[in-house]
């Protein structure tokens, strides 16, 4: 992973100033997810995340990244 997409965290900032709910689809494992978790900040504003068959709430993903 080479970074941040600031064109992506832009679209972040906008719906949640619009107050609108923000879930993530991704496909990364479930051992991937919690490095980058800790790596994107951006990533910690969704309020879950489905990666492949699990669905994690954050705090579910801090306890997996610790």
């Amino acid at each position: 992973m080479a970074g941040v997409l600031e064109d992506g965290v832009a679209l972040v900032d906008k719906l949640e100033a619009a107050d609108v709910p923000l879930f993530g689809l991704i496909n990364w494992s479930a051992e991937t997810f919690p490095w980058a978790w800790e790596q994107f900040p951006v990533l910690q504003r969704f309020a879950k995340w489905w990666c492949r068959a699990a669905c994690w709430s954050p705090n579910q993903i801090r306890r997996f990244s610790r």
